[in-house]
């Protein structure tokens, strides 16, 4: 046993890696004169292996509809590439923020949380369109009132669920992407000082031994992204399995998966990022991070005391139907008007049956809004959606 821990215990000398850094070991293998790097392949991995458990996840506990996933996939793959590059040259990586450089994948340079940002602002678009058709509904009868008369109705699937079981997916995802980060030798931490830690990198992750230009010399570097990647593992399993240990509806909302993603890689980034070296640290995504910390804990509360009320009541059926209102009003006062003049004209010529019947509609009139907001706005919500 002390021989195997001698190399750790006696380090009195500079070390160096045991296979030296070189630009060929970004590069898996080649077809033809196209190389294909181990960054693009950790990317394909990620996304596989990202895909097929959300899929088992959709299928098996949320029983939904997988096929609106696929079609969100073919989109949402490329949307989430180009909006991990363009925050990432945002922060001016790669070539310095070169904008000529922006389709040159090659060079790297992907912010995940350009990309998180661009899914999301689609999933709130593509959801919508694609859940609102009648083959991804179901129908399903309902006693609002408690008489025992049931009554049918349209059941429309949350697209928080498919958001949810997305969210629980991306931590593992994003562990397997940043190994990409190390074949590149980049995303690494500051200087390591402790020689046992530095002889464990030189057999462990050789490639954190990164060259000063400045200094003229070698420096042995923390591997932030295994220190990211690892805390990412323990997100997984914390949203992903550990999440569906709470049953209870009290504590368990549709969308605070997604809401505790967004918590979670924000404390992440925001304990992370003073360690990063600071060519690759950035205060704008310390911001960013900030924002996703504190919008959160903001959703999250709205999440189980708002939005869980709000969901009873459809938003486009409530503005359709106050549209209608203001309509029929407008027609009501015109009529109500008509009827004025009616009666002016019958006391006139002293016809009083004429006026009886005028103002018998005008009673059924004067009783308008109140039928019309009970038919509108009080009726039985036929956008009502459960998890099933």
């Amino acid at each position: 046993m002390s021989e195997i821990l001698q190399p750790f215990l006696t380090a009195d000398k500079p070390i160096t890696p045991d296979i030296p850094y070189e630009e060929k070991f970004k590069i898996a293998f080649s077809i033809g004169s196209l190389d294909i790097t181990w960054y693009g392949l950790g990317y394909l991995f990620a996304f596989v292996v990202g895909i097929t458990l959300v899929c088992l996840k959709l299928w098996k506990v949320y029983k939904l509809n997988i096929d609106v996933f696929y079609y969100f996939c073919i989109i949402g793959i490329p949307v989430g590439i180009f909006g991990g590059r363009f925050w990432s040259c945002m922060l001016g990586y790669p070539a310095g923020g070169n904008w000529s450089e922006f389709f040159n994948f090659r060079m790297g340079g992907m912010a995940i949380e350009g990309g998180v940002v661009a899914v999301l602002l689609l999933a709130f678009i593509y959801f919508p369109i694609i859940l609102s058709k009648p083959k991804y509904q179901k129908t399903v009868e309902m006693d609002l009132n408690s008489t025992g008369e049931k009554k049918t109705f349209v059941k429309k699937v949350s697209m928080m669920l498919y958001l949810d079981a997305i969210a629980g997916v991306v931590p593992l995802s994003h562990f397997i992407g940043r190994w990409g980060n190390y074949m590149n030798q980049e995303l690494y931490g500051n200087v390591v000082t402790d020689h046992n830690y530095q002889e464990f990198l030189s057999h462990a992750l050789p490639f954190m031994y990164v060259w000063n230009p400045v200094e003229g010399i070698g420096e042995w570097r923390h591997p932030l992204f295994l220190y990211e990647g690892l805390a990412n593992v323990v997100g997984f399993f914390l949203l992903f399995i550990g999440y569906e240990f709470i049953k209870s509806t009290k504590f368990r909302r549709d969308g605070d998966l997604t809401i505790l993603y967004f918590i979670w890689y924000g404390i992440l980034r925001l304990i992370m990022e003073p360690l990063r070296h600071s060519d690759f640290a950035s205060v704008n995504t310390i911001i960013l991070s900030s924002m996703f910390v504190g919008f959160g804990l903001v959703l999250l509360v709205l999440n189980h005391t708002v939005f869980v009320k709000m969901r009873k009541v459809s938003i486009i059926l409530l503005v359709k139907n106050y549209w209608m209102y203001l309509k029929q009003n407008y027609n009501h006062k015109n009529k109500i008007a008509k009827f004025q003049k009616q009666k002016q004209w019958c006391d006139t010529k002293k016809d009083v049956q004429v006026k009886k019947v005028i103002e018998e509609n005008e009673k059924l009139h004067n009783n308008f809004k109140k039928d019309v907001w009970e038919q509108s706005f009080f009726k039985p919500n036929e956008d009502i959606y459960h998890r099933y």
